[in-house]
């Protein structure tokens, strides 16, 4: 149930500083929580304190890794708010380094157990959210992108969907997915062509996912010898 309580709470970045496990003692209260969790009614909270590391995960992840990434490609300049860096760190590195040592120092696992940042690390955290989601996040260099990204995906969804319903056995999402031997055939039987379809796209890399593009919009060459 714990392993369980993990997956579904490790849903996305959290934007939480301090969180606490929240008991579930029992199979049918676990299943409201997912019920609630499908239906979007209530953020789901983890019922153990490594579920509560996990919602941060993302975060110390990725929140470097994008403001450095961002300052290589030039979405950003090297005027980068003082207010942030001075606390946090500048490089991905020190970021990771600064948000691991804050937690370890600040969470308490013993007596009232929490997951937390220390107050000046929250704030630092808080403003550098704001600064990415102004500049990178939202850049109109990376917003005019998106509605070719959005298509790519359209794309590949309905070839594959396509491919699925009418049996095309040499299709990527049958050589490469479903007849793979790590694919459960329970999953197989239970899950609808759209839901198979979305969890084979899902799980694909950036450069996997451009390739199968390719090939769904790109004419393939016909190699052969004129006489």
């Amino acid at each position: 149930m714990q392993v369980l309580d993990g997956i579904l709470c490790h849903n996305g970045e959290a934007d939480d500083v301090r969180i606490s496990p929240q008991p579930c003692s029992n199979w049918p209260e676990f299943d409201k929580k997912v019920e609630n969790s499908e239906g979007g009614k209530k953020i789901a909270i983890p019922m153990t304190l490594e579920g509560c590391v996990i919602k941060f995960a993302d975060t110390i992840a990725y929140i470097g890794r994008d403001l450095q990434d961002a300052h290589e490609v030039g979405l950003i300049s090297d005027t980068i708010p003082h207010e942030f860096t001075d606390v946090l760190g500048t490089d991905n590195r020190t970021i990771i380094n600064t948000l691991i040592h804050d937690l370890l120092e600040n969470s308490d696992v013993t007596d009232q157990g929490y997951i937390a940042y220390s107050h000046d690390v929250e704030r630092a955290l808080s403003d550098l959210r704001s600064f990415s989601r102004d500049n990178i996040y939202n850049n109109p260099k990376m917003t005019s992108e998106r509605e070719k990204i959005w298509n790519m995906y359209r794309t590949l969804f309905f070839t594959y969907l396509e491919d699925l319903k009418k049996e095309r056995r040499n299709s990527k999402i049958f050589t490469d997915y479903i007849d793979a031997t790590w694919v459960s055939r329970e999953y197989i039987k239970g899950t609808s062509h759209a839901g198979i379809v979305r969890d084979f796209i899902a799980g694909m890399t950036d450069r996997y996912f451009i390739k199968r593009f390719e090939d769904c919009v790109i004419p393939r060459r016909v190699e052969g010898t004129f006489h």
